[in-house]
């Protein structure tokens, strides 16, 4: 079972990075085409009508793609003050039931693809593509979040993760952490 999870980690790691790679080529592209346009407008006194929407698009789609790189990295927000106060077996669980309740809301973001794509087939304007495609990378993201959620479920049932096991506590007198919850972050 740790060989499979292990193989997981290193598709996930390599789409992981092919997702960042994605999103920073089309945000240097937005970026650059964006530049181009505001010196043709203000130099050539004309604008580069596809700029604008092809810059929506292209946020939209960074956007979705990001949400799976700031879910394996951890960047995404976790409450879990009270989590940790509990043994590694409490832990387990409550993750377990965290992750399920992910995977839930992702079979749900799975459910309307159907109705989307039967909803917005009309194009873009200036972009020539269906209105469904922004939603793409979003179901593509949803996808791979359920993959990394039970690569985590598979990693704590074998023993070989245990959720917030990391201690992230404030140092005392940490300047980030105003002195009244001093106390509270470290009892």
């Amino acid at each position: 079972m740790s060989h499979v999870l292990n193989l997981l980690d290193r598709i996930l790691s390599v789409v992981e990075k092919a997702i960042l790679s994605v999103a920073v080529a089309l945000f240097a592209f937005m970026l650059i085409a964006n530049v181009v346009n505001i010196v043709s407008r203000y130099v050539l006194g004309t604008a580069i009508d596809w700029v604008f929407p092809w810059s929506g698009l292209i946020f939209v789609w960074i956007s979705f793609l990001g949400f799976f790189v700031y879910f394996r990295r951890g960047q995404d927000v976790v409450v879990d003050l009270l989590v940790r106060r509990f043994n590694a077996p409490v832990r387990i669980l409550l993750a377990v039931v965290g992750y399920a309740v992910v995977i839930g809301m992702a079979g749900l973001i799975f459910s309307t693809i159907f109705r989307i794509i039967d909803g917005q087939r009309d194009a873009i304007q200036m972009v020539g593509l269906p209105r469904y495609s922004m939603a793409v990378p979003l179901f593509l993201s949803c996808f791979f979040i359920v993959v990394e959620c039970l690569s985590r479920i598979g990693g704590m049932l074998t023993g070989a993760l245990v959720p917030f096991e990391d201690d992230q506590t404030a140092a005392p007198d940490d300047p980030d952490v105003p002195a009244a919850l001093q106390e509270t972050v470290n009892p």
